[in-house]
């Protein structure tokens, strides 16, 4: 017996060095059985909204019965996610599966992939060369985290979470080996995910100036081939980025007569675009959830601003005509467009439900609010400490804008959860990764721990009564964060 309890012992020594020794690649097995036990588990069994036209946008390629890039008729989407979609959406009806059952594994593969390995892996890339290899356990740790605020958001085929991945993809491709195939990589994740989220052609400069900056030249090794090789380089990133955005183009002159390789966003509906009509909705709500819950009269959750509101009233029509005018209102009323943006970070970061569909809206939410303004002031204490490595350099530096530009871009809009996804996991990759609660506890001096709990405690009682006074505002049914009604007008969804 002795014998059979020291093999056993010894082979799990052995299976847990193996895993410690191949940190990636077993987060990411866990997180795939971790993922692929929940989903199906998750209660959602349909697409709806936004998800569903995503869904419908890829089985418009085959409508003809072959495949056709013209067929793609949107001119407020890019046209990437729905080709990718799109093997799956024309199958699904062959094999008589649901479309979400078939999202599942592209949501499981999704999660797993960027949790625990490309996360860290950009993470590392960033923090410099001298930077130790990020552990299997701070890759599970960044792994939980992502699950339990974001667990839902991969059961649907929203641009959000492909489109940071490829982001992360492209910043660690730029920061990694300079190779003709490292540079098609970072070109061709930096157009998917542009095309993806339109707003992220704002890190298209950062990537440039990542992609200018000289590489490190060792002692003694000369300079003309290393030039050579990163002009290359460069080259092929251009080639990759160029091949995504093509596609784009050609449809754009095709079906609409527009010569941009970028997604139009414009239609019948939004003429001026859809950014100008998310600004003018911007003004007027300073949060937005959409819901497919019974408890609740209608789908959209508008959390009503009221100083933008009164703001909004003073213009001549009411509709905000042009960006200018949005611009001149910022110029004569700075304090309170300050104030909307404010309230637009902090509730873009208050993450009170794991699903970008709300299942039940008067459900008990300080739980994960708790978790979620833990995390955040986690990551700011890290990210602010002096031991942090993640964009102290000028490469870092670089990622760092590169994730919160597109941020800043989405502040003035009608902020949901989804649209600071780049901060908000980069406060949790911040925790996960450069965090040390412990170490810092046990070397500090008790007046200090004092200081840190009170400061805790305020920052705790801050964040719950600021995201109180914005749940309060919800049209149709203010809430309270322990899941009660402060009055009620539900009944069945409109």
């Amino acid at each position: 017996m002795g014998f059979l309890l020291f093999g056993a012992g010894s082979r799990a020594a052995q299976a847990w060095a193996w895993a410690q020794a191949r940190p990636a690649l077993t987060a990411v097995a866990l997180l795939l059985v971790v993922y692929a036990i929940y989903l199906p588990n998750s209660g959602f069994h349909a697409l709806y909204y936004d998800a569903a036209q995503y869904w419908t946008l890829g089985r418009q390629y085959g409508k003809t019965g072959a495949f056709e890039l013209f067929s793609f008729a949107s001119s407020m989407r890019g046209y990437l996610l729905p080709l990718l979609l799109a093997p799956f959406a024309i199958a699904g009806p062959h094999l008589g599966l649901e479309p979400i059952v078939l999202m599942w594994p592209l949501g499981v593969i999704t999660a797993a992939v960027l949790f625990g390995a490309l996360g860290p892996a950009l993470w590392r890339a960033a923090a410099g060369p001298a930077a130790p290899a990020v552990s299997l356990a701070r890759r599970l740790v960044f792994g939980l985290l992502g699950f339990g605020l974001w667990r839902d958001y991969f059961n649907f085929p929203l641009s959000d979470f492909p489109g940071l991945f490829a982001l992360a993809a492209a910043l660690w491709a730029l920061l990694s080996g300079r190779t003709v195939l490292g540079g098609l990589l970072a070109g061709i994740a930096l157009g998917a995910s542009a095309n993806m989220r339109p707003v992220f052609v704002m890190v298209l400069p950062f990537a440039g100036l990542l992609a200018l900056l000289p590489q490190h030249t060792p002692p003694g090794a000369s300079a003309a081939p290393a030039g050579r090789k990163n002009w290359v380089w460069r080259g092929a990133i251009i080639a990759g980025l160029a091949a995504v955005l093509a596609p784009q183009f050609a449809i754009n002159s095709h079906n609409f007569k527009r010569h941009t390789p970028w997604v139009l966003a414009k239609d019948s509906r939004y003429p001026d675009g859809l950014y100008l009509q998310q600004l003018e909705w911007g003004l007027q709500y300073q949060k937005y959830e959409t819901s497919v819950a019974d408890d609740f009269p209608r789908p959209q959750m508008f959390f009503s601003d009221p100083r933008g509101v009164a703001l909004f009233a003073t213009l001549r029509r009411p509709k905000l005509e042009s960006q200018a005018q949005y611009l001149q209102l910022a110029k004569q009323h700075p304090f309170v467009i300050m104030g909307s943006w404010l309230r637009h970070v902090f509730n873009g970061l208050d993450l009170q439900y794991p699903s970008p569909y709300v299942r039940r809206v008067y459900v008990a939410s300080w739980p994960l609010a708790w978790l979620n303004y833990t995390l955040l002031l986690g990551g700011c204490v890290v990210l602010l400490s002096k031991r942090n490595r993640f964009g102290t350099r000028r490469r870092g530096g670089l990622v760092l804008a590169a994730l919160l530009m597109p941020c800043l871009g989405a502040v003035p809009v009608a902020i949901e959860c989804r649209f600071l996804l780049p901060l908000h996991l980069l406060l949790s990759a911040a925790v996960a990764f450069g965090a040390h609660p412990l170490r810092a506890w046990r070397a500090a001096t008790t007046k200090r721990r004092a200081a840190w709990a009170l400061g805790y405690a305020a920052v705790m009682v801050v964040a719950f009564s600021t995201s109180a006074d914005c749940q309060i505002q919800l049209e149709k049914g203010p809430r309270n964060l322990d899941g009660s009604a402060l009055y009620t007008e539900v009944g069945p969804s409109e």
